[in-house]
């Protein structure tokens, strides 16, 4: 197995977030998906490995799988950025966690204000 830079690990409502180095994503899934898998069994919870660096949007996919991210879009009111991630309504039931976790989640991580909305 080759060696994974951790960087970072945050939890919500039955999903945990595992931040790895750039470029070590397949190392951390294992082949056919083996080492994540075995996680969430120890676990007993959801496992979302993302790239450390990544864009908004490739990091909304990532963790929203196997929910679609149509786009992000970014408005701007009041001297304020709100980055808008646009998910299909019939998409809602595939999400690994609730949305007001999933928000908070991504807020966290990119240091942005982030909002779910379903189209």
């Amino acid at each position: 197995m080759e060696k994974i830079n951790f960087k970072h690990a945050i939890s919500t409502s039955g999903l945990i977030v595992l931040m790895v180095g750039k470029g070590e994503i397949r190392f951390a899934v294992g082949v056919g998906g083996k080492v994540v898998r075995e996680l969430e069994n120890q676990l007993q919870t959801k496992i979302r490995l993302i790239e450390e660096g990544a864009q908004t949007r490739k990091l909304a996919q990532d963790i929203l799988t196997p929910a679609k991210v149509l786009g992000v879009n970014v408005l701007y009111s009041d001297g304020k950025e709100e980055h808008r991630v646009r998910v299909p309504r019939p998409h809602l039931k595939r999400l690994p966690a609730n949305v007001k976790g999933i928000q908070a989640l991504l807020t966290k991580l990119t240091n942005k204000n982030i909002t779910v909305v379903f189209e």
